[in-house]
């Protein structure tokens, strides 16, 4: 298998060709940016807009502790704008421009043919997954845990043809318009990445097995794209996990109470000092 970095280099999709999968348009970016625009003043590194924003939805949803949804909608921005240099500035319309059209994208991992369909927070893994993994992966018939990250990334962005590069798909007969673009890849890149840092690496993996990892990307994926409707454009959260009384509770007071001190913080009076020289 090549590295991750050649297969990212020759994998990479235009912007046009994102803007024509996802749809996104001025409208989107508008009326996320008139919900931003109340919480972020001026411009803001990354690092204070994930944070604003966190503090925005606690305060805005904590009625009935119904900010359970801000751990995902802050995943949601955090992944959005994983590409932006730390000490980059952004106005709202910028960190909107960015947040926007990722999220689209992301609604294309459902998309990729051999492996499942639905909409993300009902997706349905197809019969034909096991196999279509399986056969990308032959001659073996597992992997190792720590290479499935690389594996599975191949196998979205090249999916009719396996895991290999352009030069070694001429047999390939199989034509279709573009399903999704390259950041779906990417994320479910780091999403198996995290998810085998915590398990055991040296596991070997098979096609089944594989595929579950690869649905629960795309339920994690759902929950926070959910989770960012709900709060910048006021949707009704369909099938985000509702906490218990006392979990919702402990949640909503912690974010409340990081949010207050946030705004005591930024809103601080500078140290007095003297009028006068000795």
């Amino acid at each position: 298998m090549k590295s991750f970095a050649v297969i990212l280099e020759l994998a990479a999709l235009s912007a046009t060709q994102a803007v024509l999968i996802t749809g996104t348009g001025p409208r989107d970016v508008a009326a996320c940016s008139e919900v931003v625009e109340g919480f972020l003043k001026g411009t803001q590194t990354k690092a204070r807009f994930i944070e604003a924003a966190v503090d925005f939805c606690a305060k805005d949803k904590e009625v009935e502790d119904k900010n359970y949804v801000c751990p995902h909608f802050k995943e949601a921005i955090t992944s959005a704008t994983l590409g932006m240099k730390d000490e980059e500035e952004q106005s709202a319309e910028g960190f909107c421009a960015v947040v926007e059209p990722y999220l689209l994208e992301m609604r294309g991992a459902t998309r990729i043919p051999g492996i499942g369909s639905g909409p993300l927070l009902d997706f349905k893994l197809s019969s034909q997954c096991p196999a279509t993994v399986g056969n990308a992966m032959l001659p073996q018939t597992s992997i190792v845990a720590k290479d499935s990250p690389d594996f599975l990334y191949a196998l979205c962005i090249n999916q009719n043809c396996g895991h290999f590069l352009p030069s070694r798909t001429r047999w390939c007969t199989l034509d279709h318009k573009i399903t999704h673009t390259s950041r779906v890849c990417e994320a479910a890149h780091k999403f198996v990445s995290d998810a085998v840092e915590v398990n055991d690496k040296g596991a070997n993996m098979n096609g089944d097995q594989l595929c579950e990892l690869y649905a629960d990307f795309v339920k994690e994926t759902g929950l926070n794209v959910d989770a960012y409707e709900h709060v910048i454009h006021n949707d009704s959260p369909a099938k985000l996990p509702v906490p218990s009384d006392a979990e919702r509770a402990l949640v909503s007071r912690q974010l409340v109470h990081d949010a207050d001190g946030h705004e005591l913080r930024d809103n601080a009076a500078s140290p007095v000092k003297p009028n006068f020289l000795f």
